[in-house]
């Protein structure tokens, strides 16, 4: 069987939207101080005390990366003629509670940490899993006509989706859109 084609540059850029939607989840004024008090630790812990974060951070950035990779593979394997944004976000829902949930219950429920540690983190894993394959889907191919079938054009179909007719800059992109969709038309 072969591999669904894989856009790197979408699979890069997911990469780069976990860490931040991590750093923001997990900040001292979001979350994390709740997830810390979850997790048994007082507030004279210091984080990251008695660890390598290089090693934390680089295994980090490893699993953020196979996660944006397998979710363009599988959404690629699942629906190789495109998918829609409800396809996508519903596949993130599936594998979320279907895999991600259970074993981040089990390792919290294991490492005696209280179920509000387990809420938190996994409310950062579905966010991620949503968004990480939204984005993908904008970034793919397209069906049922929103992009025209070719690359690129999902983001600003996307926008013109939900823009005001009136609006100048709706205007220049179905101009954008109407001469690139002629480009590729004319090429196949």
């Amino acid at each position: 069987m072969l591999l669904p084609a894989v856009n790197w540059v979408a699979v890069g850029i997911c990469l780069i939207l976990g860490v931040v939607s991590g750093s923001l989840w997990f900040n001292p004024k979001t979350f994390f101080p709740m997830w810390w008090r979850a997790i048994g630790k007082s507030a004279n812990d210091q984080p990251g005390s008695g660890q390598q974060m290089g090693i934390v951070y680089g295994l980090t950035f490893v699993a953020l990366g196979m996660q944006a990779l397998g979710s363009a593979l599988l959404l690629g394997l699942l629906f190789p003629d495109g998918y829609t944004v409800m396809q996508a976000v519903s596949v993130g829902v599936l594998v979320w509670a279907g895999a991600i949930a259970p074993t981040a219950l089990v390792n919290t429920l294991f490492a005696g940490h209280q179920l509000r540690a387990w809420v938190i983190t996994t409310s950062n894993h579905v966010l991620n899993a949503c968004f990480l394959r939204l984005f993908l889907r904008l970034c793919s191919k397209s069906r049922n006509g929103i992009g025209d079938g070719y690359p690129g054009c999902n983001v600003c179909s996307f926008v013109l989706i939900h823009a005001d007719p009136r609006d100048v800059m709706y205007r220049y992109m179905m101009r954008q859109r109407c001469a690139a969709y002629q480009s590729v038309r004319a090429v196949c």
